[in-house]
């Protein structure tokens, strides 16, 4: 009886660390960061005010004439950033991602790429 207990005790000590394991999640990218996501497409990530939430951007920087940059922005206020495309200047272009809100923003790129994004418009 005492054998079946510990092995009980066991198995969900197990089953309790393979979901924590499970559901840890890579660890918030630094503010502003600009990494590469699956494929070719980069990513942009935003911290917000509250501690632990980001607004979160991709897209694709291979696109040359129309590109669109999907967001996640799970802050509770709008998140600005300024998409830099090659040849600058007045090519740029700003997305406003309102609080708490998914969604996509196609941009016309006229032959040009996105080089980055940045915080603020």
């Amino acid at each position: 009886m005492k054998t079946k207990k510990i092995l009980t005790a066991v198995v969900i000590a197990a089953a309790a660390a393979t979901c924590t394991a499970v559901t840890a999640g890579p660890s918030v990218a630094a503010e502003g960061s600009d990494v590469v996501t699956a494929g070719d497409w980069k990513g942009y990530t935003v911290a917000c005010e509250n501690p632990g939430d980001t607004a979160n951007f991709r897209y694709d920087p291979s696109d040359n004439s129309s590109t669109t940059v999907y967001y996640n922005n799970h802050c509770t206020h709008d998140v600005n950033v300024t998409v830099h495309i090659t040849g600058g200047g007045d090519s740029d272009k700003c997305i406003a991602a309102n609080a708490n809100t998914k969604s996509q923003k196609r941009l016309y790129v006229g032959g040009e790429h996105i080089t980055t994004l940045s915080r603020g418009c």
